[in-house]
């Protein structure tokens, strides 16, 4: 876990016991300015961090033993940084200036680093709180909180360029806000956060055309609203899903509050569960990548508050809290190359082809593994479906290099879509290649 400490100037590491979710601090780095929102690439080998008071990017290694970082470069971006994120690749990484109504992209080097200069700056409306492509990688989204609109871009993966999509725009109702963003692991979903409404949009996602559709809102406010007056910066805040695309979460800053809903996992649709009171100023917060655990920073109490989440009801249960440090404002949590379920050999594509092999044990009862071998670097999905063509469950979406990746399924975890008794159909899809097996779940 990465925490960017805004006051102290500097980014605290933590390791998480993913067995009861304790957290237990590893590094503290110093960082040439005011850190604030944190990315790190699809192999999690590097991390980037806004500084925002001194308007620039720092760059760090991962390492992948003990997750302390080594800092590799700083490069101005001319405007303040208020959100980074990466493309699925890796090879480009996106910021959205929200005071400066810009947002900029830029290609990452070999090295890791940011290389200085923008490859495209483009005009927003007013005020772009973040910038996300999404699981395709073809299309990016733009939130712009008081002009009240989500902009809707084409990427191009190859040169790292921005067009305008048609329409260029979906706008929001007046005293909406759209701020943070999510997506739906398996459906074609996007949710957004928002600030001035205290509210959770679920948008569609047309997959040719990369457009959006509103499908649902509803409130983050707690049933019993506790303080009806909305001051600056104190509405809805962040969002996020879980990883098996069961559940969602959202922050809700005033009441200081988390909002928890139920989602279709065909469909992305949600259903309130609970509302939450949290650490004061919940601003960011962020799910480790098992989906068991959830941590919510305050920006006014100084503190971390961990919450287990409940496998089949995605209710929260308090674990603890700990002392973290002043303006706690971005949480990020990875896994690195040593604590991952998923095991790369690279073999640099020499002399290999693509190939998915047949998961072992077949058939199974709570536990599997599927192998394969990737012949280059390239975006990579490994999806389950069950006999209807559903799919319920994504063990892999994101870059890989070329190697052998073995990947364990657990039946209560990772693919909570898969716990029938039954066959089920695994397909493996990566740059122009696509194989499927079937196996066997017996109870």
């Amino acid at each position: 876990m990465y925490v960017s400490l805004d006051s102290l100037q500097s980014i605290a590491i933590y390791r998480i016991d993913l067995a009861n979710g304790d957290l237990t601090r590893v590094q503290t780095v110093a960082v040439p300015g005011q850190p604030g929102s944190l990315t790190v690439d699809p192999t999690s080998r590097f991390l980037h961090a806004a500084i925002r008071t001194a308007n620039s990017v720092s760059s760090f290694r991962i390492n992948e033993e003990n997750g302390d970082l080594s800092y590799l470069g700083t490069i101005n971006v001319h405007w303040n940084p208020v959100y980074l994120s990466m493309d699925r690749s890796g090879r480009f990484l996106f910021a959205a200036y929200f005071s400066d109504n810009r947002a900029g992209i830029y290609a990452v080097q070999e090295s890791g680093a940011v290389k200085s200069g923008a490859l495209q700056v483009i005009n927003t409306d007013k005020n772009p709180h973040s910038i996300l492509t999404d699981g395709s990688n073809r299309f990016l989204f733009i939130p712009c909180r008081t002009g009240e609109v989500v902009l809707q871009y084409k990427f191009n993966a190859s040169s790292g360029a921005l067009a305008a999509n048609e329409p260029d725009r979906i706008s929001t109702p007046d005293s909406t806000g759209p701020r943070h963003i999510s997506f739906h692991p398996l459906s074609h979903t996007m949710y957004a956060a928002n600030e001035y409404g205290r509210s959770v949009t679920a948008y569609r996602i047309d997959t040719s055309l990369g457009t959006l559709s509103p499908m649902q809102t509803l409130t983050m406010q707690p049933r019993s609203p506790y303080g009806n007056v909305i001051a600056a910066n104190t509405g809805g805040a962040d969002v996020h899903a879980t990883p098996n695309g069961r559940f969602l979460y959202a922050t809700n800053r005033g009441p200081d509050s988390i909002a928890a809903y139920r989602l279709d996992p065909a469909t992305g649709v949600m259903t309130s569960i609970a509302q939450y009171p949290t650490e004061k100023m919940p601003r960011s917060f962020a799910i480790d990548p098992d989906g068991k655990f959830l941590y919510v920073g305050g920006q006014a109490s100084g503190k971390i508050s961990a919450y287990q989440i409940d496998s089949a009801s995605g209710l929260l249960r308090y674990v603890k809290s700990y002392q973290i440090g002043s303006n706690p404002v971005w949480i990020l949590i990875t896994r690195t190359g040593t604590q991952s379920s998923e095991v790369g050999e690279n073999i640099n594509g020499s002399g290999r082809t693509f190939s998915l092999s047949q998961n072992y044990p077949n058939p199974f009862n709570a536990d599997t593994q599927i192998s394969y071998v990737l012949p280059s670097a390239a975006h990579t999905t490994l999806r389950v479906f069950d006999l209807n063509g559903r799919c319920v469950a994504m063990l892999v979406d994101r870059f890989q290099t070329a190697g052998l990746y073995r990947i364990s399924l657990h039946t209560g975890d990772h693919a909570s879509g898969v716990a029938a008794s039954g066959v089920y159909f695994y397909s493996l899809e990566s740059e122009g290649y696509r194989q499927t097996r079937n196996m066997v779940l017996l109870r």
